[in-house]
Formats: C-alpha cells, structure tokens, sequence
C-alpha cells in the first residue's frame, strides 16, 4: 500500500500478475523510497512491450554512486538489457564518470544498455576561455569575452518568462575530483546572472 494516504495503490503485484499485467517472478533490486511502487509501474510498461521477459527494476534515485550501483546489480542479477530515464545534471561531461564507467563496465560483460536522450543544442554554449581584459568589482577573477570578434562582450543575453525558472548546468575541460581524486580542477569558473533592466547581479 502507499504511504500517502492521498494516493492510495488500487492494485498490489499480485493483483498485476493475475490481470495479467505483470509476469511472474519480477525482481524489483530497489525502488524509488519506501511506499512507493515505480519499478512496478515501469514493469508493467516493459512488459507491454515485450511479453516475454524477465523482468527487474532498480531506481536510479539516491545519487550518482548509488545509480552506478544499480546498474551493476541489475547485470549481477541476470540482466541483459538496461534501460534508463533519467538525465542527470551533474553527470560530467568532458570525461566518464561513476554512471558511465558502470554502463562501460556491464557493456563489457554483454549487456545492451540503453539511455534517454535529449538535444538541447540550441540551449546551450560551448567556447574556450576568451580572456576579456574585463573584471568584476571584488571577484577574482577574470572575465570571458562571448563576442568572436575584435569587439568584447562580456554578457551573454538570455530570456527567462515571468514565474518561470531554468538549469544550468554548467562544466568545463578539467579534472573532477569526484572521478579522477587528486586535487580535483585547478580553475574556478562561476555564472553571474544579471536583471538587464537594474544591471545588478541577481544570482551567482
């Protein structure tokens, strides 16, 4: 049963297996918390799909270390296919990190791993560092020049509509200690987000 007595389950595996909705015999490794039921819900998607499979479900919630554990338990406990949906902010960029080296690891053993994918290329930048001469009051620090020619422009203009938010997600070609350890990167970069119509920096 569900722990939120506002969302009450209708219906238990059991139940599933016997509509035939489920198969028998799935392995639900860890689900997303306590008094939920998303693997069983993935389940029954996949098992719409392909009827015949064995099936097993292991959440991706809890962080990157325990992700990348998942994908290795759900190799070690038979599976030859992995599917994932879940994008993660933070996942590194510019090298292989925790989650990716478990995919490459299972991958390496026979397993079919596949991943959601999504292009966001027209909302995103991707440059080397251009010095601009420019620095801000009491930051240390340099600033980057976005104008391709001889011109310098340090800001970079976005639109956000009114009551509305967005993610950046923002990374640059160094070292992450969370992958590589050692020191980690040697360089500092920070976003400042800027009102255009009080020119005061609203978020750092």
């Amino acid at each position: 049963n569900s722990a939120d007595p506002n969302f009450p389950f209708l219906t238990d595996a059991a139940d599933d297996i016997a509509s035939g909705d489920l198969p028998g015999g799935i392995n639900v490794l860890d689900d997303i918390w306590i008094g939920k039921d998303e693997g069983r819900a993935m389940l029954q998607i996949i098992h719409d799909v392909a009827p015949g499979a064995n099936l097993a479900f292991h959440t991706a919630n809890g962080g990157t270390a325990k992700y990348a554990q998942g994908i290795a338990e759900l190799s070690n406990a038979g599976a030859d296919v992995i599917v994932d949906d879940i994008r993660l902010f933070d996942e590194p960029m510019f090298q292989d990190g925790l989650i990716a080296q478990a995919v490459d690891s299972v991958v390496a053993d026979g397993v079919s791993y596949f991943a959601s994918a999504g292009n966001y290329g027209r909302l995103s930048y991707e440059n080397a560092f251009s010095p601009s001469g420019q620095f801000l009051p009491n930051v240390n620090g340099e600033l980057h020049d976005f104008d391709p020619s001889s011109r310098v422009d340090t800001l970079q203009q976005i639109t956000i509509p009114a009551n509305t938010g967005f993610t950046a997600s923002f990374q640059w070609d160094s070292p992450l200690f969370s992958v590589s350890g050692g020191s980690g990167s040697p360089n500092n970069l920070n976003i400042y987000l800027f009102d255009i119509t009080t020119a005061k920096a609203v978020r750092t």
